[in-house]
């Protein structure tokens, strides 16, 4: 887009604008890849945990029959 083709109400973005957008996006990223892996961890011991328990259960049962 040329100088003279941009509205005149729109203000011209600088390069520290785009910059403090570049390092929001960046940090917005990392947040949301921290918050997957703290569900994955999560969903990771529930099953782990739901496995034990049934462990436990088929031996009980094997012992008490």
């Amino acid at each position: 887009m040329y100088e003279e083709d941009w509205p005149k109400h729109i203000p011209k973005s600088s390069d520290e604008d785009i910059q403090f957008l570049a390092e929001l996006a960046k940090a917005y990223a990392d947040i949301t890849s921290i918050r997957r892996w703290v569900i994955a961890m999560v969903v990771a011991s529930a099953g782990a945990s739901l496995i034990a328990i049934v462990i436990m259960l088929s031996v009980a049962y094997q012992v008490l029959k």
